[in-house]
């Protein structure tokens, strides 16, 4: 198993939605949903517009702008996504107990 150097893990929540060009050009309009730092790397989830698909980039925050680069190792992209499919489930499950929690106390 390989080790990961992890760093700070951050949920994105009410992002407003970005517009990125792709390689081939064409432009997209994605939302952030979640960051985390692996091994030294930024890494950003966006949710594509509309859809229920998320990709995942390598973000190089340049103070005024934020540069989204590829990932372009197959194995560096599958932990990494791996991590945040966790990362965006133990949230949704902690939402879930929130709202039966608090459904539980109004009743």
């Amino acid at each position: 198993m390989q080790d990961i150097e992890k760093g700070r893990d951050a949920i994105i929540d009410d992002a407003d939605p970005l517009e990125i060009e792709l390689d081939n050009g064409k432009k997209m309009s994605v939302t952030p949903i979640a960051m985390t730092e692996m091994n030294g790397k930024q890494y950003l989830a966006v949710i594509v517009e509309d859809t229920e698909e998320f990709l995942i980039y390598i973000s190089i925050d340049h103070g005024e702008t934020i540069e989204l680069l590829n990932i372009e190792d197959e194995k560096e992209y599958e932990l990494v996504a791996e991590y945040f499919e966790n990362m965006i489930n133990d949230d949704l499950e902690d939402e879930d107990y929130d709202d039966d929690e608090k459904e539980e106390k109004n009743n």
